[in-house]
C-alpha cells in the first residue's frame, strides 16, 4: 500500500495547487472588477460633465431660455 499513499498523497498536492492557481485568479478578478467599476462611474461622471457643459452651450445663445 506504500504506493498508493505516494499517489493520493502527489494527487492531493496537485489538487492543492490548483485550488491555490484558483484562488489567485478569483482575487485578481475580482481586483479587475473593482477597477472596471471606478472607470465605469468616472466615465460617467465625465459624460455627465460634457452634457451639462453643452446644455450651457447651446443655452447661452438662446435669451430667457434656462434648464
Amino acid at each position: 500500500m506504500p504506493v498508493q499513499k505516494n499517489q493520493d498523497e502527489e494527487r492531493a498536492a496537485r489538487i492543492d495547487m490548483i485550488l491555490e492557481e484558483l484562488r489567485l485568479n478569483t482575487e485578481d478578478l475580482h481586483e479587475l472588477a473593482k477597477q472596471a467599476r471606478v472607470r465605469a462611474f468616472k466615465t460617467r461622471d465625465d459624460v455627465r460633465s460634457t452634457v451639462a457643459d453643452a446644455h450651457k452651450i447651446r443655452n447661452a445663445g438662446r435669451p430667457g431660455k434656462k434648464r
